[in-house]
Parts: structure tokens; C-alpha cells; sequence
């Protein structure tokens, strides 16, 4: 929601000018180059995101001019001419840079004159001329952002995060160079799961236009959530892999399928499918994933769910709309049904085995049914808990004594008469404890 982020800037600036604590800036800087500036369509004038699309495959929906006025509409007008409110502070002495853009800036009771040219994010360097230095004499202190290690300008000391100039001149010219490199941002709670970033930006694939059905004015996409490939590559020396292609702020990596994705700043993401969101590994780690995991079921997919034997009766794959999470393809149960499916394991193997099922956190109470292995008991489900607008994994421990010295298991969701199986989203079995 672009209204949340248009707060959280106004926020952020109001703790930042009294702590001057570099964190709300660099959150700023995060926020108006992933968030605010990719809001806008730069196809139609005036036409910006509502709820601003980040599911792995989906595409941006926008305003139109006359059918569609909705409250990010009313705070886009603002963010767009509000770039420069983040550009500069001052107190009665001193002068802080805290965001790099070219700019021009007259302070006026001071008689300070000063002009900032930059190609940033496009390039690494600023240029700060002092015009005009006027009665002004105190210090400048330029941001240092997180992402950029070894921050160098010549003729300043550093202090905490800052490059600071204790005396300036009029006529001199100084160049801030700011090293950006490849890095992975990961999820609070999944050290796998992450987002490629360079420097200040968030990277996203270029997926293509398949199945799109874009509606002007419709912020409920229908855009299938898909199963998508993993990154393998060293996570300390990201460009040893995924490597710059011809055009500024561009790049190729290389998935655990075969083939190659583009990469591209998020904000230039626009009337195409994309995903930020990504299985990142080691190819240590990877390869003990595929240990991990003996099989899976990927759910709503008619060649894999062939594959793994899918029977039952008055089961049906259906998809709800979740807003957000909105047509996620999952299968269902009803009135009695059942539905099964036939995975692999290994002989022998030795450790118990987990089934690993992934459901929406927040079904109804008719949404109670068992779940059996080779047709034994296994466990009982209610997925009534109110577990709001998430996904949640459930594992369930399978005896040995089911498993042992079978090369297959046949899993089954069965309902009871009025209550629905599922629905399930996800399926997996695995031996290894420690498998996310």
C-alpha cells in the first residue's frame, strides 16, 4: 500500500532531523527507490499503484484517469514532487547531505551556494561544487549509506556514518564515491528466501507477459502464483555469478533449471510479469536441500499432480482470492470427498519422515478433515485459526513403521461428510529435520 509508505516517510524524516540517527535515512533512500518511484506507470501520466505488487509472478495494476481515484492516487500527487524534501537538513551551524541526486541548493541566511551532480543509482559518484560559501562556516556531513562499503571523499574524516567536511571553500569541488556491490537482503524468518540487491536498489526478473490480463483500474490481478526456480551461487561473492549485462543496472544470473534470468532495478518494472522474491543457496546448501526433500507435490500443476497419481472423489482445484495472495491455485474436498497422492521415498532410510503441508492460515470451520498414510491414520486437521493473511506449514511426523523399506506412500486428505479437505497448497515429505 503506497499510503503506508507515504507515512512511514514522513515518519522516518521526523525521527531522522532529531536523532540523526542514519537508519530512518537509509530507510528513506529504501523506500523512495523501491516503493514510491516504482509506483508510477511511466507509460500513462498521473497513473500509480494502489497495492503495490510484490507476489513472485504477478504484474502492477494502476489508476486510470476518471475510474479509479483511490487514496494512493491522492498521495501519489505528493510523492512524486516530494524527491527533494530528503535531499538536505540543516541546523543553525551545520549541513547534512542525506540523499544523493543532482540538485541545487541556496541557503539563503547563510549566502551558501552549492549544486550536486549525480547519474545515481546509475553511477557511483557525486560531484558537490561549493558556489557561494557566503557567511557560512560551519561543517558539512554527508551520509554514508549502509550498502556502501568504503565510502571515500578526499579531505573528509569519517565519524560513526557520516563523511564530515570541517571547512569549505568557495570554488572547490569534491567527489563522494559511494562502491555498490550485489548483495542478498533475506526474510526475517527464512535464511533462504531473500531479494538481490545492488547498492540502493531492489532487483526483480523480468518473467515475461504470459497469461497477463491487465485491467486498467483493477487492483485484484488475477496473476497465478508459479512455481518458480532457485538461485545456486556463492552469497558472499555474488558477481562470480550472476554477472552485468550491456545496459546500467542490468544483469543476468543463472537459475538451478538451466536457464538465465534478467535482472533490472524494481522501479522499472512495469506492464510485465516479474518476481523479486527468490530459494537463494550455496551450492553446498543446495545440494543438501535436494537431499532434504524426497519428493513434492507442486499443487494445481496437471502434469505433476499426474505424476503423482492423483485419485480421489469430489475433489476439485480451485483458487481463492486472497487479495494479495489472489488466485493461488490449491485442491480441495468436499461433503465426504477424498483426494490423494502417491510420493516417492527412500528404502532405507532410516529416520522418521515429515510431511510437510502448506495451508492458508485463516479457513473456515468446515475446513476439518484427516489425513492418512497408505491408508492409516495419520493426523486430524482443522484449518479454522484464524492465522490471518499468511501462509502456514504444517509438519506432521509419520511413524516408521509406515514408511520402512517402501520405495512409495500413498498420502491421502480425507473430509467427513458437510467438511471440506484442505485446502492444500503445498506438498512435501522429507526425512531431514532441519529441512527449510
Amino acid at each position: 500500500d503506497a499510503c503506508g509508505t507515504y507515512n512511514m516517510l514522513k515518519l522516518t524524516r521526523t525521527l531522522f532531523m532529531l536523532s540523526g540517527n542514519t537508519e530512518y535515512a537509509d530507510y528513506a533512500e529504501w523506500a523512495l527507490y523501491n516503493h514510491i518511484l516504482a509506483s508510477l506507470d511511466p507509460c500513462h501520466p498521473g497513473a500509480v499503484t494502489y497495492y503495490t505488487a510484490l507476489r513472485p509472478g504477478d504484474y502492477k495494476q494502476y489508476s486510470t484517469p476518471f475510474d479509479s481515484f483511490w487514496c494512493c492516487v491522492g498521495t501519489g500527487m505528493e510523492n512524486h514532487a516530494k524527491y527533494g524534501e530528503n535531499l538536505f537538513f540543516h541546523n543553525d551551524n551545520d549541513l547534512l547531505v542525506s540523499l544523493y541526486a543532482s540538485a541545487h541548493l541556496e541557503w539563503r541566511e547563510k549566502g551558501l551556494s552549492l549544486q550536486m551532480d549525480t547519474r545515481m543509482p546509475e553511477s557511483d559518484t557525486v560531484k558537490i561544487r561549493i558556489l557561494h560559501k557566503g557567511s557560512f562556516d560551519g561543517k558539512v556531513y554527508l551520509r554514508c549509506p549502509a550498502w556502501a562499503q568504503g565510502a571515500q571523499l578526499r579531505g573528509a574524516r569519517r565519524m560513526d556514518n557520516y563523511l564530515v567536511l570541517d571547512k569549505v571553500k568557495a570554488g572547490q569541488e569534491y567527489d563522494l564515491v559511494l562502491p555498490r556491490k550485489l548483495y542478498v537482503r533475506q526474510a526475517n524468518d527464512d535464511r533462504h528466501y531473500g531479494s538481490v540487491c545492488y547498492g540502493p536498489l531492489l532487483l526483480a526478473a523480468d518473467l515475461g507477459t504470459d497469461g497477463m490480463n491487465e485491467i486498467p483500474g483493477d487492483i485484484h490481478s488475477d496473476a497465478p502464483m508459479r512455481h518458480f526456480p532457485s538461485l545456486v551461487g556463492s552469497l558472499e561473492q555474488l558477481d562470480t555469478w550472476i554477472r552485468q549485462d550491456a545496459q546500467p543496472l542490468h544483469f543476468l544470473a543463472p537459475t538451478d533449471d538451466g536457464t538465465t534470468l534478467a535482472f533490472k532495478p524494481y522501479y522499472q518494472c512495469h506492464h510485465h510479469r516479474f518476481s523479486a522474491y527468490w530459494n537463494i543457496y550455496s551450492p553446498q546448501e543446495y545440494e543438501q536441500r535436494k537431499q532434504a526433500f524426497t519428493d513434492r507435490v507442486l499443487v494445481g500443476d496437471n502434469s505433476d499432480e499426474v505424476a503423482h497419481s492423483l485419485i480421489g472423489t469430489n475433489h476439485q482445484l480451485v483458487s481463492h482470492n486472497y487479495f494479495c495472495f489472489g488466485q493461488q491455485p490449491s485442491r480441495q474436498a468436499t461433503d465426504g470427498g477424498e483426494f490423494s497422492y502417491t510420493v516417492r521415498i527412500r528404502p532405507g532410510e532410516e529416520r522418521p519422515y515429515n510431511l510437510i503441508c502448506t495451508y492458508w492460515g485463516d479457513e473456515p470451520e468446515t475446513s476439518q478433515f484427516e489425513v492418512l498414510v497408505d491408508d492409516q491414520h495419520l493426523m486430524n486437521v482443522n484449518l479454522h485459526r484464524l492465522d490471518h493473511t499468511t501462509f502456514v506449514d504444517d509438519t506432521y511426523p509419520i511413524p516408521t513403521v509406515l514408511t520402512r523399506g517402501k520405495s512409495q506412500v500413498k498420502v491421502t486428505f480425507r473430509a467427513k461428510s458437510g467438511f471440506t479437505a484442505g485446502p492444500l497448497f503445498d506438498l512435501r515429505i522429507t526425512a531431514d529435520t532441519d529441512y527449510r
